[in-house]
């Protein structure tokens, strides 16, 4: 008799033991859940990339403009000569 409510024990405890277990992984296997103030603070936080994605691009596009004003004021400077032959 005490052999049977030895098994019968142990066998509800085991089985107790792995659904708990199995529940745990479930749990775990689940993304976190994303809460308001998450959402928000990678909003401002895209919303700033990209300002400052912007930026940097405006910046360059200056860069470039600039840099080719000063080579066709260059190209204007240099050219004193005559590029027909026999005109100088």
């Amino acid at each position: 008799m005490k052999k049977l409510l030895f098994t019968i024990i142990a066998f509800l405890g085991f089985t107790f033991l792995a659904k708990a277990q199995e529940e745990e992984d479930k749990t775990q296997r689940q993304p976190t859940a994303v809460t308001q103030a998450q959402v928000e603070k990678d909003e401002k936080m895209a919303k700033e990339e990209r300002e400052k994605h912007d930026k940097e691009k405006q910046s360059e596009a200056e860069k470039q403009r600039l840099k080719a004003e000063d080579k066709n004021a260059t190209k204007k400077k240099l050219k004193k000569t005559s590029t027909h032959p026999g005109k100088q």
